[in-house]
């Protein structure tokens, strides 16, 4: 049995894979021609080869718009498009963002960890002894 055969399935996957399709992959476009709920939707991308490919094929055209609008934004001149494209396609200007965090008065962190059911004992220095 191939998977768009298994009986025990309420919805055909290829009833499914159309649907997201035509909601160019559009989850809840296609939840609602169906008369399901996205997380039934969401189930059978996750299950069914058939429907993974389905939103990827309904996504590619977008995509590709969706750069090409970019590109042409670009060659316009625009500069807030021309900063994204660096800081996502070329490592040289990818922003990075680096945290430290230190305790009290630049110190260390201290993390006192409690088990739930046991007790501890403190030593004079505040520190947990077990």
């Amino acid at each position: 049995m191939t998977e768009e055969q298994k009986p025990n399935e309420k919805l055909k996957v290829a009833n499914v894979a159309a649907a997201l399709f035509k909601a160019r992959g559009v989850k809840a476009v296609a939840a609602r021609k169906l008369g399901v709920d996205w997380n039934t939707v969401q189930r059978y991308i996750k299950k069914y080869p058939t429907c993974q490919r389905a939103l990827e094929d309904a996504s590619e055209p977008i995509t590709d718009f969706a750069r090409k609008n970019i590109i042409r934004a670009i060659m316009r001149g625009n500069l807030g498009e021309s900063h994204w494209w660096l800081a996502h396609k070329d490592p040289e200007f990818k922003d990075v963002v680096k945290n430290e965090h230190t305790g009290a008065g630049g110190g260390p962190i201290i993390l006192e960890i409690v088990y739930e059911g046991e007790e501890q004992q403190h030593s004079d220095n505040g520190r947990a002894k077990r």
